[in-house]
């Protein structure tokens, strides 16, 4: 199987490497071009410190504001990556996120994006794994596992 390479057209850094990322993206991209040309990289930084689900701490109105600045957030990176990606695999045009996940945004991750070998169980998002303790440091620390009945004999 021979894979054909794409030239990197944007970069996205997300919370702490979103100072680094983008310069060292767009510094490799440019020296790594295959025939020798200048590669312009459009390049976007956003902050989500915090997933808006678990910095609610289970409070609707926190989860609502939360979702809210993490999509305008978003919103704001994919505006200024989009002009970028000139010669898409598919023409389409850029659709940003509503102020709440509208039905569609929040898609499953392809079985192939999973390493190889992880049980099936591990591909759903039905609560299997839960941070414990006293505070945030300490549920930073503490992520417990607990493995499907029937699955471990």
């Amino acid at each position: 199987m021979s894979l054909k390479l794409q030239p990197l057209l944007a970069a996205l850094a997300v919370a702490g490497l979103a100072a680094t990322l983008p310069a060292q993206a767009a510094s490799s991209a440019s020296s790594a071009s295959s025939d020798g040309s200048s590669t312009s990289v459009g390049s976007s930084s956003t902050s989500i410190e915090k997933s808006s689900n678990s910095s609610s701490k289970g409070d609707k109105t926190l989860l609502s504001a939360a979702t809210k600045t993490l999509l305008q957030n978003w919103n704001v990176a994919l505006q200024a990556l989009s002009p970028s990606v000139q010669h898409p695999d598919v023409p389409t045009p850029l659709v940003l996120y509503g102020e709440t996940w509208a039905e569609g945004d929040r898609v499953a991750i392809p079985e192939f994006d999973f390493p190889a070998g992880l049980p099936g169980w591990m591909h759903e998002q039905d609560g299997w794994t839960k941070r414990a303790g006293a505070d945030n440091l300490a549920k930073r620390r503490n992520i417990t596992l607990t493995v499907p009945k029937g699955i471990v004999a």
